[in-house]
């Protein structure tokens, strides 16, 4: 056997069906001048009533700096925090969410990992702000005359994907905008108006570029010195919450797995490592449904591995189900349970 090393493993429960949902389209709210909240479409639900900032808080740093924050300096950062956002976010009589240009960022209370949104928004000439999606810069909201025709909806701080949005949506500066934002795994697809101007793409880790997108983060709405309008803000989760993503592999233990005792380590790295030609198979201790699994790996020339489900562990090749992992371009025939 040759020597394969996943590095990372997460791993979703999903009811049947689910898929379906995902790709569910649905009627976009209206998007006229100001007035008082539409309703959420069929199972969304409001992130904001249209009343007050229930549900969202100051921001605090960003990811990276709130987990080395001691839990006594987050709770006084946010403290501090949430004194300040009065004084810029409000909501008018309309139910709109106002922001002057001055404070900072807002962000939900909640984290959010794998979701469908609608957002509508407003700026003035030259305005410049954005959709932070798990705490990570961001979906572009800006004037296109200021930026060369180039429109809002893109990943803006993308280095290695696409950043800027396939076309030119937006309506002109003073009026309402719809983004219908989908957030899946690491992609994103962003609608603008109606109109698809990021197709899937990934969404970078700003933060820390060496690593994938967070599973689940806040979502923010960017402070960048203009004058902003928001409404109709609804959200659906596209896990149910009883069906959470489980980390079945964080680089420090091996306690969801069984295997050969001495064939699978953790080397100083932090990745699941084997003993080519000793370590045999490496299995989960509990038996999984309907799934989604996210992992890395790396393989080496001329390897051959592969990740089998739904399969019984006395008779892997034969009983079940494999993704196959080769090396495509050292392998030259494909033996039979090869695929």
């Amino acid at each position: 056997m040759q020597r394969f090393i996943p590095k990372r493993f997460t791993i979703t429960g999903m009811l049947a069906g689910a898929a379906v949902l995902i790709g569910a389209a649905f009627a976009t709210p209206a998007a006229a001048d100001d007035h008082k909240q539409d309703g959420p479409p069929p199972g969304f639900h409001a992130l904001f009533n249209g009343k007050d900032l229930t549900g969202w808080e100051g921001l605090v740093g960003n990811p990276k700096s709130r987990r080395n924050m001691t839990p006594q300096e987050r709770a006084s950062a946010q403290m501090q925090a949430n004194q300040r956002i009065h004084e810029h976010w409000s909501v008018n009589d309309n139910g709109v969410l106002v922001y002057d240009g001055n404070g900072k960022s807002l962000a939900t209370v909640k984290d959010y990992g794998d979701f469908e949104m609608y957002v509508d928004w407003k700026i003035k000439e030259d305005g410049d702000s954005g959709l932070y999606l798990r705490g990570s810069p961001q979906v572009q909201i800006w004037d296109p005359a200021h930026h060369d025709g180039t429109g809002s909806g893109g990943l803006f701080n993308n280095k290695n994907h696409l950043s800027k949005p396939i076309r030119t949506a937006d309506n002109p500066i003073g009026q309402w905008n719809t983004f219908r934002i989908r957030m899946f795994g690491d992609r994103v697809w962003v609608w603008l108006n109606d109109a698809l101007v990021t197709p899937g793409v990934v969404m970078e880790n700003y933060w820390e570029r060496d690593k994938p997108i967070y599973r689940t983060e806040q979502i923010e709405l960017q402070h960048h010195g203009n004058t902003l309008r928001f409404k109709n803000i609804y959200l659906k989760n596209l896990w149910p919450e009883d069906k959470a993503v489980q980390t079945l592999f964080d680089g420090s233990d091996l306690s969801h797995f069984r295997f050969k005792k001495g064939g699978w380590h953790i080397n100083d790295d932090g990745v699941l490592a084997m003993v080519p030609d000793e370590s045999g198979y490496i299995w989960t201790k509990k038996a999984y449904d309907d799934f989604v699994l996210d992992l890395e790996y790396k393989n080496s020339e001329d390897g051959n591995s592969g990740i089998f489900f739904r399969t019984d562990p006395s008779n892997s090749v034969q009983g079940g189900f494999e993704i196959q992992i080769l090396d495509s371009d050292e392998k030259k025939k494909l033996g039979k349970n090869d695929s």
